[in-house]
């Protein structure tokens, strides 16, 4: 009788330590995957980041362009456009320029 009380009891430890042994499993699965979540949502938000920054920075040049172009437009005469087309505002060395670093970002 003895025996058959120990059997059972050792089977219901055996179904109990495998009960627990799962679920301690599936948490620590579950602590993984939110660190690798965790590490994939940092590595989105800096590359956004940068993103961003590139588009400020882009969003800034068009600024001082033009207002590069109003002072321009201020001066007269001949030497104002040859000034004007080797200068670095020449537009469509600006337009070439703001569609590389427009690519680059994308």
């Amino acid at each position: 009788m003895a025996e058959l009380v120990f059997e059972l009891v050792s089977k219901l430890i055996n179904q109990l330590g495998s009960i627990v042994y799962n679920e301690i499993s599936l948490a620590w699965g579950v602590k993984s995957d939110l660190q690798k979540l965790e590490h994939t949502m940092f590595t989105i938000k800096d590359t956004l980041k940068d993103v961003f920054l590139d588009a400020e920075d882009l969003l800034d040049e068009f600024d001082c362009e033009a207002l590069r172009h109003k002072a321009m437009e201020t001066s007269h005469g001949t030497s104002r456009k040859v000034r004007h087309f080797f200068s670095r505002s020449n537009p469509i060395a600006f337009r070439f320029r703001v569609g590389l670093e427009i690519q680059e970002i994308g």
